[in-house]
C-alpha cells in the first residue's frame, strides 16, 4: 500500500484507516492467532466481560473464541 499517493488520489485503505484497529479482520482469524488483535482494547474487555456472563465454562469455544475472564 502506498502510504502517500500521487497527486490528488486517495486510495480507499487511506479512508477507512482512521475506523480500523490496525489488527486483524475478524473472519479471517484461524485458530491459533490473537483474537484480541481484532479488537480495540474497550471491546475486547467487554466481549471478554459478556462471554464470563453467558458461557463461563467456555463451551462455545471454536474459531475466533474470545474466552472468559478468569478468576
Amino acid at each position: 500500500m502506498t502510504t502517500q499517493p500521487s497527486g490528488n488520489r486517495v486510495y480507499p485503505q487511506q479512508k477507512i484507516l482512521p475506523y480500523s484497529t490496525g489488527g486483524a479482520y475478524v473472519n479471517y482469524i484461524s485458530e491459533g492467532e490473537d483474537v484480541h488483535s481484532a479488537y480495540s482494547d474497550a471491546r475486547f474487555q467487554r466481549l471478554t466481560a459478556i462471554k464470563t456472563q453467558y458461557d463461563p465454562a467456555n463451551l462455545f469455544r471454536f474459531n475466533q473464541n474470545i474466552p472468559p475472564a478468569k478468576g
